[in-house]
């Protein structure tokens, strides 16, 4: 029965696969049309953010409540995530990649390839201009225009315009070098597929060049000590591959190298790598690259990088040079320059690093006009409201008796009614009885304003801005589709605004875990509250999770061929 079971289960997840594949491979044509009577709704970027909140409009042109346009500045959108596997040759970028236009279509949306680079607010106007300009033929003396490539006049971006009357902006971030002279110019970073190739072609070539005759013994342990800048998630990811890497096929290739001449260093700032994390998990995770001679240099900062060389000052403040062959940079992320010009240009935007936004992910200062900014992902930050600063209001309404005080059935009702206006408060509504017998301090059973004023106030310590990852930017973007969406069904007038927005529940983020790959099939999460894991199982939990998170069926199968691909027949060593 189990072997019948067994067989059933397997045939039926083929056929459920092969259903998908063949629906993904037979997109219906589109030749999008603008609909006078929806609004225009641009969505900028090709991140996490803009593919969730795209996904969550609609899955047809008829069923989609907008014209929607999708503006980015590249063609495909990236799992990024798993960019430090495609560095080392793991997984290739392709199966991490998933084309903007196809998304587009199956969404019954428009998709132009260009870069924003402004929003005229007044007028309801993104200003774009293209990636790669045709060259126009230079005209000569005569007339008469000479298409030869030598002949071709510089390129010049042309620049259009795209009218909305509600934008979402998913522009992501910038890397962060903290102008740290030399990082742009020496340092690869690790945000991109360009970036990927470059990291993989250039290591490949580093060991090569370290195998020639006429490298004398400095040349190759300058060229093949390996620096990671940065003790993150994708710091400690990248190193933790990197080691993989040269462990599991280039020892076999280039034995007395490894043996010998390869060296990998992390620097970090702080006392701890993934120090974002759980001390158990950083702990874990500094015993785990000690064990693995990953040399990390903590409490030390970067000063100038070279082309062969790091200076760094160490936890005494003494400066140091580090020679490297393979320097990358991970170490946060800066603002991108349209969101600091859309910043300037918005006097309620007090922060000139991300925008803004309230709990329905709005641009603070647009809207008045309907036409309403949001944003969502790492271009932003939150500006939620306290509690505390309602306290009046909020201890009238709770108190329905009009007695001056708040019985314990009046606070848990209250509770209930205050988490739509205060989404932080929501990870206190299980808490209630323990919150009122805890600030109930003459234990009369009753809650004064006083009391009642200690009570917010610790509730309000909770709040934080979101952190720059994946999940935030899914869950903001998912929200805010169905809010876009729920909000055209709900009015009879497609042109709603303000008014109609804030009768909406707030975003709320629901934190699921944070994971990090630490090498030799070993991963760490932090499912939060104290609660870690490691080891080989959370390692095979690890690629579940990324497994199901891919946005189509195609990059799902293609990721498990390559992880099947690498096990059986190992990582490509070259330099393609």
């Amino acid at each position: 029965v189990a072997a019948y079971a067994t067989a059933a289960t397997a045939v039926g997840a083929a056929g459920c696969t092969a259903v998908c594949l063949w629906s993904e491979r037979h997109v219906a044509a589109l030749d999008w049309q603008r609909d006078p009577l929806k609004e225009d709704l641009v969505i900028v970027g090709a991140g996490w953010g803009a593919v969730a909140a795209l996904q969550s409009l609609g899955s047809s042109p008829a069923r989609s409540p907008y014209n929607v346009t999708v503006v980015a500045d590249r063609d495909h959108f990236l799992f990024t995530p798993l960019l430090p596997s495609a560095a080392v040759g793991t997984l290739q970028v392709a199966s991490l990649a998933t084309p903007m236009r196809w998304l587009c279509t199956r969404a019954g949306a428009r998709f132009l390839l260009a870069r924003a680079v402004d929003v005229d607010v007044a007028r309801g106007v993104l200003v774009c201009e293209s990636l790669d300009s045709i060259a126009e033929p230079a005209v000569q003396a005569d007339g008469v225009a000479t298409p030869s490539d030598k002949n071709l006049a510089p390129a010049t971006p042309r620049r259009f315009e795209v009218a909305y009357d509600k934008l979402v902006l998913a522009v992501g971030a910038t890397n962060n070098t903290f102008g740290t002279p030399g990082v742009t110019e020496n340092c690869h970073f690790l945000k991109s597929a360009d970036d990927v190739k470059a990291i993989k072609a250039h290591t490949a070539r580093l060991f090569e060049e370290a195998a020639l005759p006429s490298a004398s013994t400095q040349d190759r342990k300058r060229l093949l000590h390996f620096v990671i800048v940065g003790g993150g998630p994708t710091g400690v990811e990248i190193a933790a591959e990197l080691r993989d890497y040269v462990e599991d096929d280039l020892s076999k290739l280039f034995p007395k190298l490894v043996q010998e001449d390869f060296c990998l260093s992390l620097v970090q700032s702080g006392d701890h790598i993934l120090n974002t994390y759980d001390l158990k998990i950083s702990e874990y995770a500094e015993r785990k690259f000690s064990a693995r001679n990953i040399n990390l240099l903590l409490h030390s900062r970067v000063k100038a990088v070279t082309p062969t060389h790091l200076q760094y000052t160490d936890a005494h403040r003494t400066l140091q040079t580090l020679p490297y062959g393979l320097c990358v940079w991970s170490t946060g992320i800066a603002a991108n320059p349209l969101v600091q010009q859309i910043a300037k240009a918005l006097p309620e935007q007090e922060n000139r690093k991300a925008l803004t936004i309230d709990s329905h992910m709005r641009v603070l200062g647009t809207g008045e006009d309907k036409k309403l900014i949001f944003a969502v992902g790492d271009c932003t930050t939150t500006s939620t409201r306290r509690a505390l600063d309602s306290l009046e209001e909020l201890f009238r309404q709770a108190d329905t008796d009009g007695s001056g005080c708040l019985s314990r059935e009046e606070l848990v009702v209250a509770f209930d009614s205050m988490v739509r206006k205060f989404p932080h408060m929501r990870v206190h509504l299980k808490k209630v009885h323990q919150l009122f017998d805890r600030f109930d301090a003459n234990r009369d059973g009753q809650l004064s304003i006083d009391e009642f004023r200690t009570l917010l106030a610790d509730v309000d310590a909770n709040l934080k801005s979101y952190p720059a990852t994946a999940q935030v930017a899914v869950q903001q973007g998912q929200f805010l589709g169905g809010m876009l969406a729920r909000l055209h069904a709900s009015t009879q007038d497609a042109r709603w605004g303000c008014n109609e927005l804030n009768e909406q529940p707030s975003f709320a983020y629901r934190h699921l875990g944070s994971m990090a790959y630490v090498g030799s099939e070993d991963a760490v999460i932090d499912w939060d509250h104290g609660f870690v894991t490691e080891g080989a199982a959370t390692f095979w939990l690890w690629k579940s999770v990324y497994l199901s998170e891919q946005v189509s069926t195609r990059t799902r199968v293609l990721l498990a061929w390559d992880w099947a691909r690498t096990f059986f027949f190992g990582r490509d060593v070259s330099s393609c």
